[in-house]
């Protein structure tokens, strides 16, 4: 390819592509949250925070109980198939059979970029 001559139109369009990309850059950078990870072992009643707030994860047979934090918070979980059963104070989560690793994700209802991942296992 040729070289060519550096017109004022594309000059001002690689300063404008150049300041795009490095506002993406700070922004990103400024707004990251890190993960947060906890690893609970289902032999006891595991006590994790959820953003000051105390959430309780206890086993009942093929059932899990997972008390509400008192925010506004939503659960997923993954790697397993479950039945939710969402009462005002707790969530109870039906299982088949609760697998020896499962992970649990709260997601905050307001700020969706908010999440704390719940490693459970259990000995078997």
């Amino acid at each position: 390819m040729a070289a060519q001559k550096l017109t004022r139109e594309r000059f001002v369009q690689i300063i404008i592509m150049l300041t795009l990309l490095i506002a993406a850059f700070i922004w990103r950078t400024i707004s990251y949250k890190p993960e947060v990870k906890v690893v609970c072992d289902l032999e006891t009643i595991c006590v994790i925070d959820v953003n000051g707030t105390n959430s309780n994860i206890e086993k009942v047979g093929n059932v899990l109980l997972i008390s509400k934090p008192t925010n506004h918070w939503d659960i997923m979980i993954e790697n397993a198939k479950y039945h939710i059963s969402d009462k005002p104070e707790l969530w109870q989560v039906k299982f088949e059979k609760i697998p020896s690793e499962l992970k649990i994700i709260f997601k905050s209802q307001s700020d969706k970029s908010d999440t704390l991942k719940v490693i459970v296992s259990q000995n078997k």
